[in-house]
């Protein structure tokens, strides 16, 4: 999909222009779902607000859930940004769906697990850690590492590289926490729990890192 023709084409709502979702344009980050024969008569609802935020540098945005319903009585939702960029008037409350405004599409996830250990008494272990995820397919296809730097992770960061341990797509897993991005892209990563992506952590951490902060191109 690569444009909106006739009734379609007004979009409201929408910075067409602004418009980016993990690197996405407006039209390629919904256009599979809107050319899907199932989504044929399909009725969006209003936007729901889920939270409301503040960026560092003062812009107010919102997190927001898309509610839709198909002709066949199924529905689902879609998930999305929107930020104000003007300031309200009469007709124009100035918000408008810009989506994520990420280059690639990445993500941090905190973790906490818990094990059994039967051939040991049963004892049981808890392990927490940070899942950094970087997507190896779409825009990222010319992408083999990455750095990750924040808050709770080592100084030098955290290197991500294209492993061939994670399957035949070479995804991503943690090649080294010392920030050396000179790491063989295909370097036979070791796909442990706390090293394929996973990284544990041994206090409580508060922030999010920043993912990424540089990129390594082949």
């Amino acid at each position: 999909m690569t444009d909106l023709k006739g009734a379609c084409e007004v979009v409201d709502g929408f910075d067409r222009a602004l418009y980016k979702y993990n690197g996405y344009t407006l039209f390629q980050w919904y256009g599979g779902l809107l050319s899907d024969p199932a989504m044929d008569g399909a009725i969006f609802g209003a936007p729901e607000i889920l939270t409301l935020v503040k960026t560092a540098a003062g812009a107010e945005q919102a997190i927001i859930r898309l509610p839709y319903k198909r002709a066949d009585g199924s529905t689902g939702h879609v998930m999305d940004m929107a930020q104000k960029i003007s300031p309200a008037t009469a007709t124009d409350s100035g918000w408008r769906i810009i989506g994520n405004q990420l280059d690639y599409d990445v993500a941090v996830e905190a973790r906490f697990s818990r094990g059994n250990n039967p051939a040991n008494n049963g004892k049981i272990a808890y392990q927490s850690g940070l899942r950094l995820q970087f997507n190896a397919i779409g825009l990222a296809f010319d992408v083999h590492q990455v750095k990750v730097t924040g808050p709770g992770l080592p100084a030098a960061g955290v290197v991500l590289a294209r492993s061939s341990s994670c399957g035949t797509a070479n995804y991503f897993a943690v090649a080294n926490k010392t920030g050396d991005l000179s790491v063989t892209a295909t370097s036979n990563v070791s796909t442990s729990l706390h090293s394929a992506g996973h990284l544990p952590m041994a206090r409580h951490i508060r922030g999010r890192p920043r993912v990424p902060t540089s990129l390594r191109h082949r």
